[in-house]
């Protein structure tokens, strides 16, 4: 609610808040203006911080109230950890592990496991190595182990033989490619479907991710009601795609094989940069083959890879033409935050697009407002509707992921809501 702490993604959902009060050590009372579908969730979902280490400096002087926000943002505590789960943080040496150990004093009922260790390796082949040799109980696999280890595997591998345990587990994301909508050349709906059109996301899906994704369509969770099934995706197609461009306006008119277009009285032709995910060998490989059929169709993208850090940042402040990204769901969905038009222009704010439709608006207003399920739905399809017509991102997939658990780890299930891997009720044989 301190407009000084940077919380523009999620600030929206908490601006109706009336008033919160602390009842007891156990007990947070939050009280709303006005009676929301999110209103629950979002109480359920906050997470106390302690008025009485926030709001002083390391020395125990409080921060002045007029810029304790500032403070907030950067706070000397911000390293380490502090809370009311049934874990306490016990340590962090930055670069190699963080520790938990398990809270005796929990309110409720107390985990089998006595400590956590996360052991913070960086290298997936290191990874590996430390699982193989049992130093570590749990290890994801990334897209290039699971086909080395599981698909093209041996019968007598350990990842397929019964040594370890191997799970498959459906994430609640969905990835896509980011379009700078207030940028020339991606500002018609357009040009927008023919990037899509120029995407073999079934190509993909089977021969890069192995099969680890299913092809998406829309903003809402592939497996809720929220996603409309009817709606039937934009097959990969150049010749559609290259009609699309023309008819946007892009043509070869110099006949140097690259589309160009008038632009404000200069001749301008159809290049553009995409940032890209570095560390991630999967995105490298699907990135250069959209690149590749881009090129057959007249339009030149450069790849920039870049780690996760340097990418945030260019998303937040705009600074892009395209990006590669991915979103974190739930099974209802709020479009808020990342496609209401009231976003599109507060710095580092969810819609880093620039997406700004009105009737898109009246539904997620409305959807706010809605709690009969069946009517929620039918809002819901509604606006997937307008993002497949739209495409202010291309849609790409929803993703699978393998982990592997050495066999001493028992009662191992995976949630189906993030976070997916929720060790609770995990014990140690």
């Amino acid at each position: 609610m301190n407009p000084q702490v940077q919380a523009a993604h999620s600030r929206n959902y908490y601006q109706d808040i009336q008033s919160y009060k602390a009842i007891d050590d156990h007990t947070l009372q939050i009280r709303w203006k006005t009676k929301t579908y999110q209103s629950v969730a979002f109480t359920l979902e906050m997470y106390p911080t302690p008025r009485w280490l926030y709001a002083f400096d390391e020395d125990g002087v409080e921060f002045p109230k007029a810029t304790s926000g500032l403070k907030f943002n950067e706070h000397w505590y911000n390293n380490r950890a502090i809370g009311c789960g049934p874990y306490e943080f016990l340590r962090w040496d930055q670069g190699k592990i963080i520790q938990l150990r398990r809270f005796e004093d929990f309110n409720g009922e107390l985990p089998p496991i006595k400590e956590i260790n996360y052991h913070l390796i960086r290298d997936k082949n290191q990874q590996l190595l430390n699982f193989n040799s049992k130093t570590l109980d749990i290890h994801g696999l990334p897209v290039s182990q699971y086909r080395e280890h599981i698909v093209d595997a041996v019968p007598g591998s350990p990842y397929k033989n019964g040594t370890y345990n191997v799970h498959t587990v459906t994430r609640m994301v969905y990835r896509y490619i980011g379009w700078n909508m207030d940028d020339y050349r991606f500002s018609d709906k357009r040009v927008r479907r023919a990037m899509t059109h120029a995407f073999d996301r079934p190509f993909v899906i089977k021969n890069i991710l192995n099969g680890l994704g299913t092809l998406t369509t829309g903003n809402f969770y592939r497996h809720s009601r929220a996603y409309d099934e009817s709606i039937q995706e934009y097959k990969f197609d150049l010749s559609r795609a290259a009609e699309l461009l023309e008819q946007a306006g892009w043509s070869d008119t110099d006949g140097d094989g690259i589309r160009d277009k008038i632009i404000d009285g200069e001749k301008k032709d159809f290049e553009f940069p995409m940032i890209i995910y570095g560390y991630r060998p999967e995105v490298r490989s699907w990135s250069t083959l959209f690149k590749e059929n881009l090129y057959k169709i007249g339009v030149k993208c450069s790849l920039v890879p870049v780690e996760w850090s340097v990418m945030l940042k260019r998303m937040e402040d705009r600074e892009f033409v395209a990006f590669t990204g991915g979103w974190g769901l739930d099974f209802d969905g709020d479009p808020y935050q990342i496609f209401h038009s009231s976003q599109a222009d507060l710095p580092k704010s969810s819609n880093r697009v620039g997406f700004r439709n009105k009737e898109a608006d009246e539904i997620i207003e409305t959807l706010r407002n809605t709690f009969d399920a069946d009517e929620r739905v039918k809002l819901q399809h509604q606006f997937h509707k307008i993002m497949h017509e739209e495409q202010p991102y291309t849609f790409l997939y929803s993703e699978k992921v393998v982990v592997a658990t050495q066999p001493r780890l028992k009662n191992v299930s995976f949630q189906v809501i993030r976070p997916h891997i929720q060790t609770l009720n995990w014990y140690v044989e």
